[in-house]
């Protein structure tokens, strides 16, 4: 990642490490003032310059045309098959552009004007969610906020808050983890139905020895089998999301 040597305030050095650290973005520059403060790896100096120069031109032109004012927060995109531009005035004088695939990039918008606003917090904890990177199954990076990877296509169902490591879904609402009821009644037939055959086994042993210590056996290991299911079944969770 390559950045300008104005080194400014902690807030915008954490939404730069931030943007910089997801997947799917291709370009990104913060633009303070009119000038690019940090942009993307894929970024030179003279890029970051044009490309402060589209976000300010956007943001001018929707505040040229439009009806509303007073409002700081604004996020004007623009879209072609091969491209999607997504610019923000998060202050009077702070300007983010970012480019990529649209999901992620409206959500990254989001989540950089919640940091600067309006936090978003754990319901368990109350710990800062904002600019917090989510983990799809397959290691893609996400920002919070969407259900599935954009990436990978597989479902985003929760997260570890940051602070206290309990489960929070996409949108911070909080998440239970249960053990699916189906897991532990499958263990707990299979279980029954060995010690059944185990019983079955010990009191035919001395008319069918031989035929009673190999079901003994097989029965003994089916048990010890059935018994690690069962912990397994424990173990294994999914989430059952709660209201806030």
């Amino acid at each position: 990642m390559n950045r300008s040597n104005n080194d400014n305030t902690d807030p915008l050095k954490a939404i730069n490490d931030y943007i910089s650290s997801i997947d799917g973005v291709r370009e990104y520059v913060i633009v303070l003032d009119g000038y690019p403060l940090y942009w993307g790896k894929n970024v030179d100096e003279e890029k970051a310059e044009e490309l402060a120069a589209l976000a300010t031109d956007m943001i001018s032109s929707f505040h040229k045309y439009s009806s509303i004012s007073g409002d700081e927060y604004v996020i004007i995109s623009t879209e072609t098959p091969s491209d999607y531009t997504g610019a923000a005035r998060l202050k009077p004088n702070l300007y983010l552009l970012v480019r990529g695939k649209p999901s992620i990039v409206r959500t990254i918008l989001l989540d950089v004007y919640h940091y600067l606003n309006n936090r978003l917090t754990c319901p368990w904890c109350g710990g800062d969610l904002s600019l917090n990177i989510v983990k799809c199954r397959n290691n893609h990076s996400l920002p919070v906020g969407l259900d599935t990877c954009l990436i990978c296509g597989s479902r985003i169902e929760y997260f570890e808050c940051p602070s206290c490591g309990r489960p929070v879904d996409p949108h911070g609402n909080k998440v239970v983890l249960r053990t699916p009821r189906e897991n532990i009644i499958t263990s707990l037939i299979i279980m029954a139905a060995t010690l059944a055959l185990i019983g079955i086994a010990v009191k035919t042993y001395h008319t069918l020895s031989l035929l009673s210590l190999i079901i003994l056996f097989s029965s003994t290991l089916f048990f010890a089998l059935s018994f690690s299911l069962l912990y397994g079944g424990l173990k294994k969770k999914q989430p059952v999301r709660l209201r806030k």
